[in-house]
């Protein structure tokens, strides 16, 4: 005897706002790298093909996510604010 469990059907109402959560999170996730690496004195075209070369490699047995193509809105966002201002929000690295 099958358990419910076992068939994961998901309300499509479920799985279009879990898409969109998903994308925001990466988004965010995208942006704070930039950041990081804006305050670290990175170029925007460096900071560019690494957002790329990490999301491609995060997603390499999944396919090209289709946040992608907005790697460069998210690098522009980032790079709006000045080295200082990256000083009044320091960020805790964990090693």
């Amino acid at each position: 005897m099958p358990f419910p469990y076992y068939d994961s059907r998901v309300h499509p109402e479920q799985r279009a706002r879990t898409a969109a959560k998903f994308e925001l999170m990466h988004l965010a996730d995208m942006r704070r790298r930039a950041e990081i690496l804006c305050a670290m004195g990175y170029g925007k075209e460096e900071t560019r093909r690494w957002l790329r070369a990490q999301v491609l490699w995060e997603f390499e047995m999944n396919g090209r996510p289709a946040f992608l193509s907005r790697v460069d809105e998210v690098v522009d966002l980032a790079f709006q604010f000045t080295p200082e201002a990256h000083e009044l929000r320091p960020y805790r690295i964990m090693i």
